[in-house]
């Protein structure tokens, strides 16, 4: 498997990000307070959302153009795989939405790049099968 977004075409073209994709978690609770009592819950079905910030930096003007396309073409909606190296050494590849993202330009021919905030998808499974 190829590291980075797949484009969804035939063939297979995937973009790598830079090194440092960031990740980070963020836990939504529901909370009751009367006076000093206090109940936390969970926040719907699905109280965890894992939010990826990648970079692209130093690409050529069609790269970041293709990348950008595919973002826009997606309004944000529809999912796409994203695979990364896992903690336990293998390769894993989530579902994500892009949220937002940014572009700058220079002049020189590898100087563009873009940055992309995604949200992981978590896509309901029966019994390990995804439905």
């Amino acid at each position: 498997m190829t590291l980075g977004i797949d484009l969804e075409t035939s063939p297979p073209t995937f973009i790598n990000p830079d090194r440092n994709v960031g990740r980070q978690t963020k836990l939504e609770a529901r909370q009751f307070k009367v006076g000093s009592f206090e109940q936390r819950g969970r926040a719907g079905i699905n109280p965890v959302q894992d939010l990826l910030t990648v970079t692209f930096k130093n690409r050529t003007k069609e790269t970041i153009d293709t990348l950008t396309s595919f973002f826009q073409e997606r309004e944000g909606t529809t999912s796409f795989s994203l695979t990364l190296p896992s903690s336990s050494g293998g390769e894993e590849t989530i579902q994500v939405v892009c949220i937002d993202f940014s572009q700058s330009f220079v002049t020189e021919e590898n100087g563009y790049s873009c940055t992309a905030n995604l949200r992981k998808i978590n896509i309901p499974t029966f019994n390990g099968v995804v439905t």
